[in-house]
Protein backbone atom coordinates (compact mmCIF):
# COMPACT_ATOMS: atom_id res chain seq x y z
CA UNK A 1 0.00 0.00 0.00
CA UNK A 2 2.60 2.82 0.77
CA UNK A 3 3.96 1.49 -2.41
CA UNK A 4 1.02 2.74 -4.48
CA UNK A 5 0.46 5.76 -2.06
CA UNK A 6 4.23 6.95 -2.85
CA UNK A 7 3.93 5.91 -6.55
CA UNK A 8 0.62 7.92 -7.04
CA UNK A 9 1.50 10.70 -4.88
CA UNK A 10 0.84 13.32 -7.15
CA UNK A 11 -3.28 12.29 -7.21
CA UNK A 12 -3.14 13.37 -3.55
CA UNK A 13 -5.45 16.32 -2.70
CA UNK A 14 -3.26 19.16 -1.77
CA UNK A 15 -4.17 22.10 0.12
CA UNK A 16 -7.18 20.55 2.28
CA UNK A 17 -6.80 23.02 5.27
CA UNK A 18 -7.50 25.99 3.17
CA UNK A 19 -10.60 24.49 1.58
CA UNK A 20 -11.68 23.30 5.74
CA UNK A 21 -10.86 27.14 6.50
CA UNK A 22 -14.08 29.21 6.31
CA UNK A 23 -12.28 31.90 5.91
CA UNK A 24 -10.28 31.36 2.44
CA UNK A 25 -11.37 33.40 -0.08
CA UNK A 26 -13.44 31.76 -2.91
CA UNK A 27 -10.74 32.91 -5.98
CA UNK A 28 -7.83 30.61 -3.81
CA UNK A 29 -10.49 28.18 -3.49
CA UNK A 30 -10.99 28.43 -7.66
CA UNK A 31 -7.56 28.74 -8.30
CA UNK A 32 -6.66 25.19 -6.49
CA UNK A 33 -9.40 23.42 -8.36
CA UNK A 34 -8.20 24.68 -11.55
CA UNK A 35 -4.71 24.06 -10.74
CA UNK A 36 -5.30 20.39 -9.86
CA UNK A 37 -7.87 20.01 -13.26
CA UNK A 38 -4.40 20.58 -14.88
CA UNK A 39 -2.50 18.51 -13.30
CA UNK A 40 -4.89 15.60 -13.63
CA UNK A 41 -4.98 16.73 -17.08
CA UNK A 42 -1.27 16.38 -17.28
CA UNK A 43 -1.18 13.04 -15.96
CA UNK A 44 -4.12 11.49 -17.30
CA UNK A 45 -3.85 13.45 -20.99
CA UNK A 46 -6.71 14.21 -21.11
CA UNK A 47 -9.57 16.36 -19.07
CA UNK A 48 -10.81 14.83 -15.75
CA UNK A 49 -12.99 16.56 -12.87
CA UNK A 50 -10.35 17.59 -10.43
CA UNK A 51 -12.81 16.48 -7.57
CA UNK A 52 -16.07 14.23 -7.34
CA UNK A 53 -19.46 15.56 -7.65
CA UNK A 54 -20.44 14.46 -4.68
CA UNK A 55 -17.42 17.21 -2.95
CA UNK A 56 -18.88 20.18 -4.92
CA UNK A 57 -22.08 19.41 -3.85
CA UNK A 58 -21.09 19.10 -0.12
CA UNK A 59 -18.56 22.19 -0.50
CA UNK A 60 -21.41 24.43 -1.57
CA UNK A 61 -24.37 22.99 1.07
CA UNK A 62 -21.49 23.48 3.58
CA UNK A 63 -21.08 27.09 2.09
CA UNK A 64 -24.38 27.72 2.77
CA UNK A 65 -24.67 26.66 6.05
CA UNK A 66 -22.09 29.29 7.14
CA UNK A 67 -23.09 32.40 5.26
CA UNK A 68 -20.73 31.90 2.37
CA UNK A 69 -23.27 32.48 -1.02
CA UNK A 70 -20.45 33.36 -3.31
CA UNK A 71 -18.30 30.42 -2.31
CA UNK A 72 -21.53 28.11 -2.73
CA UNK A 73 -22.53 29.29 -6.05
CA UNK A 74 -18.89 28.95 -7.49
CA UNK A 75 -18.59 25.18 -6.44
CA UNK A 76 -22.44 24.36 -7.38
CA UNK A 77 -21.55 26.05 -11.07
CA UNK A 78 -18.39 24.00 -11.04
CA UNK A 79 -20.35 21.05 -10.44
CA UNK A 80 -22.39 21.81 -13.10
CA UNK A 81 -19.34 22.34 -15.44
CA UNK A 82 -17.71 19.02 -14.48
CA UNK A 83 -20.50 17.06 -14.52
CA UNK A 84 -23.49 18.50 -17.00
CA UNK A 85 -25.09 15.24 -17.42
CA UNK A 86 -25.55 15.09 -13.46
CA UNK A 87 -29.48 16.21 -12.65
CA UNK A 88 -28.66 16.81 -8.99
CA UNK A 89 -25.49 18.88 -9.80
CA UNK A 90 -28.40 21.27 -11.05
CA UNK A 91 -31.08 20.38 -8.71
CA UNK A 92 -28.76 22.02 -6.14
CA UNK A 93 -27.80 24.78 -8.24
CA UNK A 94 -31.44 25.73 -7.91
CA UNK A 95 -31.33 25.02 -4.32
CA UNK A 96 -28.95 27.88 -4.47
CA UNK A 97 -30.84 30.17 -6.41
CA UNK A 98 -33.86 29.31 -4.41
CA UNK A 99 -32.27 30.38 -1.24
CA UNK A 100 -31.35 33.84 -2.75
CA UNK A 101 -35.00 34.14 -3.86
CA UNK A 102 -34.12 33.98 -7.62
CA UNK A 103 -36.85 31.67 -8.41
CA UNK A 104 -36.51 32.40 -12.47
CA UNK A 105 -32.82 30.79 -11.71
CA UNK A 106 -34.14 28.03 -9.82
CA UNK A 107 -36.84 27.18 -12.14
CA UNK A 108 -34.17 27.12 -15.00
CA UNK A 109 -31.96 24.52 -13.31
CA UNK A 110 -34.59 22.34 -12.17
CA UNK A 111 -35.90 22.59 -15.79
CA UNK A 112 -32.27 21.17 -17.00
CA UNK A 113 -32.26 18.58 -14.14
CA UNK A 114 -35.82 17.38 -15.01
CA UNK A 115 -34.64 17.25 -18.39
CA UNK A 116 -31.93 14.67 -17.92
CA UNK A 117 -33.53 12.32 -15.04
CA UNK A 118 -37.30 12.37 -16.09
CA UNK A 119 -38.19 12.23 -12.47
CA UNK A 120 -41.04 12.94 -10.81
CA UNK A 121 -39.15 14.76 -7.78
CA UNK A 122 -38.26 17.08 -10.51
CA UNK A 123 -41.13 17.75 -12.09
CA UNK A 124 -43.28 18.58 -8.82
CA UNK A 125 -40.40 20.86 -8.22
CA UNK A 126 -40.94 22.69 -11.34
CA UNK A 127 -44.79 22.98 -10.73
CA UNK A 128 -44.17 24.64 -7.23
CA UNK A 129 -41.54 26.72 -8.45
CA UNK A 130 -43.63 27.93 -11.89
CA UNK A 131 -46.18 28.66 -9.06
CA UNK A 132 -43.94 31.37 -7.28
CA UNK A 133 -44.00 33.00 -9.98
Amino acid sequence: MDGLIEIFSWYQMEDINRFNDPETPKEVLYEIIKRREAKLKSHFGYAVAPYPNFLFNMSGYMSMDMGKPEKALMYFQLNTEYFPNDANAYDSLADYYEAQNDTENALKNVIKAYELSGSDYHKKRMEELRSKK
